[in-house]
């Protein structure tokens, strides 16, 4: 097998809005507390390639997505459905996907985006170097819980690929699930560019290990770090990317070769919508209304943050009642992506997929060492389990919202399980 590596940075100016964290905030970029990075990684084996692009963003707009294969396909010699992009999800960068009320898209940075991503990719080709890909694993325990559900489950295991070349590591690839949102958004440090905990690891682990290093984001729609909405600012990152890049380290320690065939598989995978009436609207809006009513003066939300939830229903509301005149759309069109790499694999998956779905994927993978990694393609919001949808929580009702689309069927998570493993074993054949 042979790849190459590159990263540039693709740090936003100041005053460019950050997205994330609660509505209409105007939550403008004071700065960067850290670098934010675009890291691409070509891989080539057995007559096949593959294009991984790992962006410190919230999200991967559509648009993205399709100029930069328009960009690089051709001249890296790849299969367009082969070129995956996959955000790390910090809550700290600008937005390149519209999201009502969570941050204005700056198109002058998603230019500034897409260019930087097709530098990064340029001539990747001709550095090509052989590598032996070596896998492990670690467990990385209390740094993320279950927001959803208390007690509810968390993969608590750090997932690590090493491509390593003659001279030593070329890149660490480590994939764990848990949402980067260490730093509480009612401080002073919520206002400046940063990747957060996952920023933090990527560096102890090139200080560590040598070589290079990204960061695969996993299945954590409903996993928080254990940390989080306590008031932390950057020290509470600094703390949690420590603790999974020790686990990062440790599995290095034993990590064995995996065998160097790549094989790629994409699958389309169709999210079903639920089909929306003015009544269903009805529904949506009386469950906020009866939410509303338990806010007391004592818990931590203040006027401001009612009045801007009133005005995201409201807004919303409208827009889901024009899509019920003119029409609505059936299903989210979206990719996954199986790269397998000898023995071991790595799943790109669309969206926030609650761990559970994550956990059913990897428990009838015909490939056991796998990294699902999840945020992968054009941002498809949350992909919940069906008890979600039962609490009209946030990730069921709310974010479709935000998208401008309905909500999901309460099953779509079926038929993203069923797509993955459709394309895992297509490349464990």
């Amino acid at each position: 097998m042979r790849a190459a590596y590159r990263e540039v940075t693709i740090t936003p100016p100041p005053g460019v809005e950050l997205g994330g964290y609660g509505f209409y905030r105007g939550r403008k970029n004071r700065g960067a507390h850290d670098d934010l990075y675009v890291r691409a990684l070509l891989l080539e084996g057995g007559g096949e390639r593959a294009l991984v692009v790992v962006l410190d963003l919230l999200d991967v707009s559509e648009r993205v997505v399709r100029e930069v294969r328009g960009e690089v396909a051709e001249e890296l010699g790849l299969d367009e459905r082969h070129v995956v992009l996959t955000a790390t999800h910090t809550h700290y960068a600008p937005l390149t996907t519209r999201l009502r009320g969570i941050g204005e898209v700056d198109e002058s940075y998603v230019d500034y985006v897409i260019r930087r991503v097709v530098e990064a990719c340029g001539g990747l080709a001709g550095r090509l170097t052989d590598v032996e890909p070596m896998y492990s694993e670690a467990p990385a325990k209390g740094v993320a819980f279950n927001r959803a559900v208390r007690g509810g489950p968390v993969d608590e295991v750090v997932r690590v690929l090493q491509l390593r070349a003659p001279s030593g590591p070329l890149v660490t690839l480590f994939n764990f699930s848990c949402h980067p949102v260490c730093v509480d958004v009612r401080t002073e440090d919520a206002s400046y560019a940063s990747a957060d905990w996952p920023g933090v690891a990527v560096r102890v682990v090139r200080e560590r290990l040598g070589g290079a290093a990204a960061f695969l984001q996993g299945t954590c729609g409903d996993v928080d770090p254990v940390v989080a909405w306590g008031m932390r600012g950057f020290d509470a990152a600094e703390e949690v990317g420590r603790k999974v890049a020790a686990a990062v380290v440790e599995a290095a320690e034993r990590l064995e070769p995996v065998g160097g065939e790549l094989r790629v598989a994409s699958r389309p995978v169709r999210l079903s919508l639920q089909r929306l009436t003015y009544e269903s609207i009805v529904d949506i809006l009386a469950v906020f209304l009866r939410r509303l009513e338990r806010v007391k003066p004592d818990v931590a939300m203040d006027m401001s943050n009612v009045l801007a939830l009133v005005r995201f229903y409201r807004e919303s509301v409208e827009e889901l009642r024009d899509l019920v005149r003119r029409g609505q759309p059936e299903f989210v069109e979206r990719e996954v992506c199986a790269v397998r790499v000898g023995g071991a694999a790595m799943l790109f998956v669309p969206g926030e997929v609650f761990v559970e779905l994550g956990m059913r994927v990897r428990g009838a993978s015909p490939i056991e060492r796998l990294m699902i990694v999840g945020y992968s393609g054009p941002y498809a919001g949350y992909i919940p389990t069906p008890d979600e949808f039962d609490r009209y929580g946030y990730a069921a009702y709310m974010v479709p919202m935000m998208l401008g689309w309905p909500p999901y069927d309460r099953n779509v998570g079926d038929a993203l399980v069923e797509a993955c493993l459709d394309a895992l074993s297509a490349v464990a054949e």
